[in-house]
């Protein structure tokens, strides 16, 4: 009898073990809001840097990447025929990077591959970890804010219960994994 009675006590430890844990619960009433990573920008970047996303297409991206190394080794000419931008050796842009995130990874891999199967541009393939930041709404709140919308500017109170409102929205941390190209030119 006694091992009867010591796996109800035991059971019940785990339950209590995992309630603890804050990370172990589900959000119930929530609304998930994804928020886009930051991104580091400059000029220069912009120029030779392309985000792939999950829905992009593979041969639209393939294009934009053929169009980008067109352009940046190509000569262009002014009518006396003198060179207006000299090749992309004497430039200080010596690649293109191509950037994808969670499920746009194997398109991107598989346009590094297709550059690389060319033969004629080096690839090199960089992975990364990137946190990213989700925003948990309450269904109530979101519920308020709409009938409050609609109301108008009627109530100068309604203000006081919006501030009230945010104490129940949770962030949460997460790391996504991401992938980068450089396809030198």
């Amino acid at each position: 009898m006694a091992p009867s009675s010591s796996t109800p006590s035991t059971t019940s430890q785990k339950q209590n073990k995992q309630s603890k844990t804050p990370n172990s619960r589900r959000l119930q009433n929530k609304i998930h809001i994804k928020h886009a990573p930051p991104k580091p920008y400059s000029y220069t970047e912009g120029q030779h840097t392309i985000y792939i996303k999950s829905q992009t297409p593979y041969m639209s991206a393939l294009k934009k990447i053929e169009k980008m190394i067109k352009r940046t080794t190509e000569d262009k000419f002014n009518k006396n025929g003198v060179s207006i931008k000299p090749k992309l050796k004497n430039s200080k842009l010596k690649f293109i990077t191509v950037k994808g995130m969670g499920k746009s990874m194997l398109k991107v891999l598989n346009l590094g591959l297709h550059f690389k199967g060319a033969g004629q541009l080096r690839v090199e393939v960089y992975t990364k970890t990137i946190g990213v930041l989700d925003e948990f709404k309450s269904v109530d709140s979101k519920k308020n804010a709409t009938e409050e919308g609609n109301s108008g500017d009627a109530n100068a109170n309604d203000e006081d219960s919006d501030e009230d409102g945010d104490e129940d929205d949770i962030l949460k941390k997460r790391n996504v994994s991401s992938i980068e190209l450089k396809i030198y030119v």
